[in-house]
C-alpha cells in the first residue's frame, strides 16, 4: 500500500507539472509534441471548448461543461482532475491506514469535494 501511495502522489505530481507545462511553456511541448491537438492541449485556445461553438456568449456546450465536467473539455482541466484525484486519493489511502478502516478513503474524497467547492468559490467571486 505505501508503494501505491507514493506511485500516485508522483503520478500527481507528473500531471501537475505537464499542466504547467502545457500553460506557461507551451511553444516548448509543442516543439516535442509537433504534431498534438492544439484546441485539446493549448491553453490558450482550449479554454474556449467548453462553450458552445466556442463562444463564451453562447452558454455551455453542454449540461455543466464548464462546472462538474470541464475535465473532458481540454487538456488543462483533465490534468487538473487527474492531480486531484490522484492526491486525494493517495490522502485516503493514508487516512485509511491511519484509522485503520474504510472510512479513510471517504474522507479523501469529501477533502476533495471541499478544495473543488473552495475552489469553484473563489473563481465566482472574481467573476472567472
Amino acid at each position: 500500500m505505501n508503494i501505491l501511495i507514493i506511485v500516485l502522489i508522483i503520478i500527481s505530481g507528473l500531471c501537475r507539472g505537464l499542466r504547467e507545462i502545457i500553460q506557461f511553456r507551451y511553444n516548448n511541448f509543442k516543439q516535442i509534441f509537433p504534431k498534438i491537438n492544439d484546441f485539446w492541449w493549448n491553453p490558450a485556445l482550449s479554454w474556449k471548448n467548453k462553450y458552445k461553438d466556442e463562444d463564451p456568449t453562447k452558454g455551455e456546450k453542454f449540461l455543466f461543461s464548464t462546472t462538474l465536467f470541464v475535465f473532458v473539455t481540454d487538456a488543462f482541466h483533465f490534468l487538473a482532475f487527474l492531480e486531484h484525484l490522484f492526491i486525494f486519493t493517495s490522502m485516503g489511502l493514508i487516512i485509511l491506514i491511519l484509522l485503520n478502516n474504510a472510512i479513510g478513503i471517504i474522507i479523501g474524497y469529501l477533502l476533495w469535494m471541499i478544495f473543488s467547492l473552495s475552489n469553484h468559490i473563489i473563481i465566482k467571486f472574481f467573476n472567472l
